[in-house]
């Protein structure tokens, strides 16, 4: 990554991402590496990219299993399609969590998409306690601080989140 930072703006405003286009690349990252993006999969990330704050797994139930009522009201009765369970749900977000397209606030247990999935990051999450956006930030010096920290402990960690809670500009304002 380059010295230079990579700013996301408020990753929870759905006019910051094109959803189709994100998806679109999901799709391609997957085929490029040999996964499989199932309309589930791509359901759950369609969910967290349109989303106005981050998602848990059980906000993203309700909405799948909203829109599963929805299209069984248009189709025939004879048609049965079974219901959303938790663990189709808890599968999805393994998986895109794997792949790099979200991550997943520890504090509050809720997803937010990546802003570059694409490029290996490390990113401080600035969650605004009073609206709910989070904002993603990434640079190089986090990635720095984690390698000091490594070399002078021999510690070597696996995984890392940074979460910073406040106000955003706009609510701080």
């Amino acid at each position: 990554m380059s010295d230079m930072a990579h700013n996301c703006l408020s990753v929870s405003v759905a006019t910051d991402f094109d959803v189709k286009q994100k998806i679109a690349e999901a799709k391609e990252s997957c085929q490029q590496q040999g996964l499989r993006f199932t309309a589930q999969r791509k359901q759950i990330y369609r969910h967290i990219l349109e989303a106005t704050t981050p998602l848990g797994a059980y906000d993203i139930l309700a909405l799948m299993q909203q829109q599963h009522n929805e299209s069984m009201m248009t189709q025939s009765k004879s048609k049965s399609k079974k219901s959303v369970a938790p663990p189709t749900v808890y599968r999805g977000l393994e998986f895109l969590l794997k792949a790099g397209f979200i991550h997943q606030l520890i504090s509050i247990n809720a997803f937010v998409p990546c802003c570059h999935p694409r490029q290996p990051h490390l990113a401080v999450f600035l969650m605004c306690k009073q609206c709910g956006r989070v904002q993603e930030y990434s640079h190089a010096t986090l990635r720095a601080f984690i390698e000091q920290t490594k070399d002078a402990t021999g510690f070597s960690p696996h995984r890392s989140v940074f979460e910073i809670s406040g106000l955003c500009h706009q609510c701080h304002c």
